[in-house]
């Protein structure tokens, strides 16, 4: 005979519910006003978790390169991780910073941390021929940059959303706003400045009403979270 358990169902369905990645995340956040505007003349320390500690310390460079017959201009964008406990996220080719959509995941996995504490962000200089650039960063496009902040053997990961733009003139870094999680080897999103419920829908693969040692698989179907 069969016994009904749908009595039972709303507590599973609480379960499954409850993201664990983020169960005691808590996001600190700071907006950056007016938004600052980081040259070759004027850099910017930046205290991600807000203890009055400088983490990393953003600055642009440039100069003038000789080539055969004239001169050309070089132009660089940089981020320095202070005392080796502080790393960015880069690419696989050229280490340098990885610019990162919005809700992108930053944790433990999924990127590539940099074991250096000299990070660019961008390059560009002339040639004889003309001007080239490298970099994962766009002229003017507003991107996050995933950082991580080592105390012990805890990480604290956070992001900064900035616009990086270099040229022959000049080169700047204009820095939006930052955040990170204050519970430490948590993740965040990319632009996550608070902590939300998701938003999950839940299918089951059977009937809710089943003898016992039979199962039913409830699917949670939601972004950026997991759930247990």
């Amino acid at each position: 005979m069969k016994s009904p358990l749908l009595k039972r169902i709303p507590t599973l369905i609480a379960i499954m519910l409850f993201p664990f990645s983020y169960a005691k995340t808590q996001i600190v956040y700071t907006d950056v006003k007016p938004d600052s505007v980081i040259s070759t003349t004027h850099s910017y320390g930046l205290d991600l978790n807000n203890d009055g500690t400088k983490d990393f310390t953003m600055f642009a460079s440039g100069g003038v390169i000789r080539c055969r017959e004239n001169f050309g201009h070089s132009a660089v964008v940089w981020i320095v991780a202070e005392e080796g406990t502080r790393n960015a996220i880069i690419d696989d080719k050229n280490n340098y910073a990885l610019a990162l959509d919005s809700l992108s995941v930053i944790g433990s996995s999924g990127y590539r941390w940099s074991d250096s504490n000299w990070i660019q962000t961008l390059r560009m200089y002339s040639s004889c021929d003309g001007g080239s650039s490298s970099g994962d960063w766009h002229n003017d496009e507003i991107k996050y940059l995933g950082l991580k902040i080592i105390t012990g053997r805890q990480s604290y990961y956070g992001w900064i959303r900035l616009s990086v733009s270099v040229g022959f003139l000049g080169s700047k870094i204009v820095i939006v706003d930052y955040a990170y999680n204050s519970v430490p080897n948590q993740p965040i999103l990319a632009g996550e400045k608070s902590c939300t419920s998701p938003s999950v829908t839940l299918s089951a693969n059977g009937p809710l009403s089943f003898c016992a040692g039979d199962s039913v698989i409830l699917t949670a179907n939601g972004t950026g979270y997991l759930y247990q």
